[in-house]
């Protein structure tokens, strides 16, 4: 953006932080109906909240038996509210409300965490979000994460700042050997090390290498993809991760780079459903600030003229797979060090954050897709590898 446009985005974003303000007031006024109307909601997903006035924190055997068959599930969810305030942001801000809900500990479950995967399996297959992206929200949220481009070269390295570098002994505590911060394969795994050794084989066959070929790796991490293509299969790599001298080599790249018989894989995650909104406020305040999950729609625009589409591969579920093996790892590694070092908030939003990633694959609400792409369509036969 340009410093015209940059301001004009801030004020717009100002604008809309004070109309929220506003609502969030109004809605504290009218707090009681609001709190009823979302206990009914909750209790036909059979999740029962139990706020701080009621110490007894159970039900009894008929009322379970009355939601578990009002709810058609077979188990019920119970959320402890330790502070009433929770109702009120979390309908003026939505799903962002729910999420540093759970880090500053107004709500939790009151069993283990894959509790809230479930619950974020309940709202999403529910549409319950949609209470929360009304018209006017959904134009709000269009105004501050669409319509500006949030992904300019000055923004570019925000998320590098705030996410990639925080540290690497943290990636180290829950990502596998090889270091791979994207989805594995587990069509024939069964562990996280495993998976992510044959998403590395499965991008080589994809890709079709024979020694001496060269492969650019766009946004390489650690590099590690790079090390495994080169040791086994004899191939010269290049990879480019977010700096600034990752953004001048990116001028040069894609279409131009690519050599009329080459083939580009791009690994992605991204929506089919047109009402998942495509950027979630906790990634872009927290995690990845500026990202945008792509509509299939916009993946398959953005190659005309291009890229020919060889292959189009889905194995979301995959990464329901990767981050309950990454959630696992990350809280049994979480040490005394890491807590002095992190500190309790940082575990709670990074604990959520993986979570919420589990739960929204789970759901099948959010893919993730590997496209294989060429030039102008290769004039060889090309199956890809499964």
């Amino acid at each position: 953006m340009n410093f015209l446009v940059e301001l004009v985005y801030l004020i717009i974003v100002g604008a809309i932080r004070a109309y929220k303000s506003i609502e969030l007031g109004i809605i504290k006024l009218f707090s009681g109906l609001f709190i009823n109307y979302i206990f009914r909601r909750c209790e036909k997903l059979a999740i029962v909240l139990h706020v701080p006035q009621n110490r007894n924190n159970s039900i009894s055997a008929k009322e379970e038996a009355r939601i578990l068959e009002q709810s058609n599930y077979s188990s019920i969810i119970h959320v402890k509210i330790n502070n009433m305030s929770l109702y009120s942001r979390a309908l003026s801000q939505g799903p962002l409300a729910v999420a540093e809900g759970y880090i500053e500990r107004t709500w939790e479950p009151m069993g283990s965490d894959d509790q809230i995967v479930e619950i974020f399996c309940r709202f999403v297959d529910s549409k319950m979000y949609q209470l929360y992206y009304h018209p006017i929200n959904r134009f709000l949220h269009y105004l501050e994460f669409q319509a500006f481009n949030l992904q300019t070269t000055k923004r570019a390295f925000q998320v590098a700042d705030k996410h990639y570098d925080m540290g690497n002994d943290i990636f180290e505590s829950f990502l596998d050997p090889w270091m791979q911060y994207s989805c594995g394969y587990w069509a024939r795994a069964d562990n996280l090390n495993d998976s992510q050794l044959h998403k590395l084989e499965l991008i080589a066959k994809k890709l079709d290498l024979k020694p001496g070929m060269r492969v650019l790796d766009m946004g390489c991490g650690w590099g590690t993809l790079c090390k495994y293509l080169a040791q086994n299969y004899g191939v010269e790599c290049v990879g480019m991760t977010v700096s600034k001298e990752g953004a001048k080599y990116a001028e040069k790249i894609m279409n131009k780079c690519l050599k009329n018989d080459g083939i580009f894989l791009i690994q992605i995650f991204g929506a089919n459903h047109i009402d998942i909104p495509l950027v979630d406020p906790l990634m872009h305040k927290y995690i990845l600030p500026n990202a945008s999950f792509p509509y299939y729609l916009d993946v398959a625009k953005s190659m005309e003229g291009l890229f020919i589409i060889e292959d189009w591969h889905n194995f979301g579920l995959d990464f329901a797979k990767t981050a309950n093996a990454w959630r696992s790892n990350f809280q049994n590694n979480w040490t005394g060090q890491f807590s002095q070092k992190y500190g309790e908030k940082f575990f709670r939003l990074f604990n959520f954050y993986i979570i919420m990633m589990e739960g929204v694959f789970k759901s099948r609400r959010m893919q993730l897709w590997q496209l294989v792409l060429s030039k102008d369509g290769l004039k060889r036969e090309y199956r890809a590898a499964r």
